[in-house]
């Protein structure tokens, strides 16, 4: 490692551990939402059930490798939060080494790859949602695999290739374009084969390390009753509109790619010099683009838009700009009377002081996902405290016009699978009013003259309001 690599690394990612220290430990755990009671509860069953997980009868997304991260947190936390959240935040902190050994594998400087980890992690569009709220792990397991397997078919590591394709298949759907990303970064990035006898068995074994895997998952998926694109929810399903297109195509690449281009305009403040694509590095920055276009190949088409959809996609970008950082920071340690170990300081300093004043920002943007899963724990807390569990009334939540405090922002379609896993006991809930896909969700509103015990919430205080 040089002394320029040295220097910028050590500020960075001192400067990024402070960072996440600030951001994420106060935050993370803080209670299950929505989609997240679902998952523990197939977490649980896929401890009794494996083979269920990997076939599953019920309709819905087909995640196993997620589930079993959930079987995983259920045999070890049961229903408390908090380790749950820690997983999440595992998940994290591997995404980045990973980041960090891909962009080494493709020729990236010890300094340029931990700005690459660095800018995917402070990503503010998806990150902070894919690591504080518990179900945002499919994306970060999606990404972890995904950058495994892309460095292993960089190195040739075709068993490795395929193993970590196939985890990424069945973490989330956006994998299935998975196997063309990796195909031209083989092509792009990969080690020369040594003569032609072995690029042609280097061609056929990466064909088949990214075409197996995909063939099997294929098989599987069609034993489930999972989502297909003519059978998802009409929020999952594609449209060719184009002003959702030409919509989504420049929110999704601001997502993606606006922290890289932050990273750039810093570096070329701080160094008085005008970014420029090093020629050496044409090649990588092909590969990024292709990572980026790729894995948004299934989401562009999508009418729902989430930030989720940008933690897979933005590894290309923070790549990318890495690649464009390294070369400005060679470009100003060769002028005339610079030391490299001056110019690694000054850019080392710009970003972690942006970084940290960002913290503040980073913070507040979290509460979105903290304050409700704090309230679906009072809730729980006060149902249980009540005794409503253990009646044979309905429980019935009077929500409040709150985008921060309310039951439906707690618990969604999934207020009965809360209270079931909360307190053991199966009783009906109902939310007054219901959230919009309650009858998607196959829920029924409680018979008028069936008896109730109701609850009520104002300003995040739950409490009850009658029998």
């Amino acid at each position: 490692m040089t002394r320029r690599s040295g220097v910028f690394t050590a500020i960075l990612a001192g400067s990024w551990l402070l960072f996440a220290a600030a951001v994420y430990l106060p935050d993370i755990g803080r209670g299950f939402v929505k989609d997240d009671f679902g998952w523990v509860d197939a977490g649980r069953a896929a401890l009794g059930a494996p083979i269920d997980a990997l076939v599953p009868a019920a309709p819905g997304f087909y995640r196993p490798a997620v589930a079993f991260t959930f079987a995983i947190d259920y045999l070890l936390h049961d229903v408390r939060p908090r380790g749950y959240g820690f997983t999440n935040l595992a998940l994290y902190l591997l995404c980045i080494g990973a980041i960090s050994r891909l962009s080494r594998e493709v020729g990236l400087s010890a300094a340029a790859a931990t700005l690459a980890a660095v800018l995917w992690a402070v990503n503010p569009h998806g990150i902070n949602m894919a690591v504080v709220w518990l179900s945002g792990r499919t994306s970060l397991c999606l990404t972890l695999f995904a950058v495994l397997a892309a460095s292993a078919v960089v190195r040739r590591r075709y068993v490795l290739t395929a193993v970590w394709l196939s985890a990424a298949l069945a973490s989330k759907e956006e994998a299935i374009a998975l196997p063309v990303m990796l195909f031209a970064w083989h092509r792009l990035l990969a080690r020369d084969a040594a003569g032609d006898g072995d690029a042609r068995r280097d061609g056929w074994r990466t064909a088949a390390a990214l075409a197996v895997p995909l063939g099997i998952y294929a098989v599987v998926r069609l034993q489930t009753t999972a989502f297909m694109p003519w059978s998802a929810p009409s929020y999952y399903r594609f449209s060719f509109a184009p002003p959702l297109l030409a919509r989504n195509a420049l929110e999704y690449a601001d997502r993606a790619a606006t922290i890289g281009a932050i990273a750039v305009v810093l570096a070329a403040a701080a160094y008085g010099l005008a970014p420029a694509v090093d020629r050496a590095r044409i090649r990588l920055l092909a590969a990024c683009a292709a990572w980026a276009v790729g894995a948004y190949a299934l989401t562009m088409f999508l009418p729902i838009r989430s930030s989720l959809y940008a933690v897979f996609p933005s590894v290309g970008a923070a790549i990318g700009a890495a690649a464009i950082v390294e070369h400005m920071m060679a470009r100003a340690a060769s002028q005339p009377g610079a030391s490299e170990r001056a110019a690694a300081m000054r850019l080392g300093v710009v970003f972690g002081a942006a970084l940290l004043a960002m913290v503040p920002v980073y913070r507040a943007r979290n509460a979105r996902y903290v304050e409700p899963a704090r309230l679906s724990e009072r809730a729980l807390r006060a149902i249980d405290a009540d005794g409503a569990a253990a009646g044979p009334s309905v429980i019935v939540l009077h929500d409040a016009d709150d985008p921060m405090s309310s039951f439906v922002g707690a618990f969604g379609t999934f207020a009965r699978d809360a209270v079931r896993l909360h307190s053991g006991r199966s009783v009906d809930v109902w939310i007054e009013p219901p959230p919009g896909e309650w009858r998607l969700a196959g829920l029924r509103p409680p018979p008028p003259h069936e008896p109730k015990t109701t609850f009520a919430v104002e300003r995040g205080r739950v409490f009850r309001v009658g029998p």
